[in-house]
C-alpha cells in the first residue's frame, strides 16, 4: 500500500537504555525513509525512470539498490549499489569507477543480465587500479563482479 508508514509496537517495561536505543533506531529509520522519499521525488521530477528503488544505507550514504545502465560509458554515481547491464542491447559496456578517494569503503555489484558474448569493462579513474590492473573485463553470460574501494584502489571481491 502506498502512502502508509510502518507502525512500531513498543513493548511495555523497557528500561530507559532500551527506550533510548529504540528511539534512536526509529529516528535512523525515519531519516533513511525521508531520504528515500526525497530521492524518489527528485527522480520523478527529473524524469529519471532507470532506477528501481530498493534502498539501503552504506556508511551513512543512501544507496539505490538497483540501477539499470542505459548508456556507455557509465560513470559510477554516489548512490549506486548494484548496476544491471544488458549488453545484448548496448553492446560492449564500460563502467567507470569514479575517484577512489571519495569512494573509500564503497562496495558495488556489477551484474550482466544477458547471455550475449559482449563484454563489460570496469575501469577506474585517477590512476587507481582494479586488482592491480587498469581495468577488469568479463564476458561471462549473466556474470557479476563485486568491487570494493579502499580509498586508493578498487578490489574485485567476488565474481562468476
Amino acid at each position: 500500500m502506498t502512502g502508509r508508514l510502518p507502525t512500531f509496537s513498543v513493548p511495555l517495561g523497557l528500561t530507559s537504555d532500551e527506550a533510548r536505543a529504540l528511539s534512536a533506531e526509529i529516528k535512523r529509520y525515519s531519516d533513511t525513509l525521508g531520504r528515500v522519499l526525497e530521492q524518489r521525488e527528485t527522480d520523478r521530477v527529473q524524469g529519471n525512470t532507470d532506477s528501481i528503488f530498493i534502498s539501503q544505507v552504506q556508511n551513512g550514504t543512501l544507496m539505490k539498490g538497483f540501477t539499470t545502465v542505459a548508456s556507455t560509458p557509465y560513470y559510477l554515481k554516489q548512490g549506486d549499489g548494484t548496476l544491471l547491464i544488458d549488453t545484448s542491447v548496448l553492446g560492449a559496456v564500460e563502467i567507470v569507477l569514479t575517484s577512489a578517494i571519495i569512494n573509500s569503503d564503497k562496495t558495488i555489484c556489477v551484474k550482466k543480465v544477458d547471455n550475449s558474448g559482449n563484454s563489460v569493462t570496469i575501469s577506474a579513474m585517477d590512476s587507481a587500479l582494479i586488482d592491480g590492473s587498469a581495468n577488469h573485463v568479463f564476458t561471462t553470460s549473466t556474470g557479476s563482479r563485486i568491487v570494493s574501494c579502499d580509498s586508493k584502489n578498487w578490489w574485485v571481491l567476488s565474481g562468476e
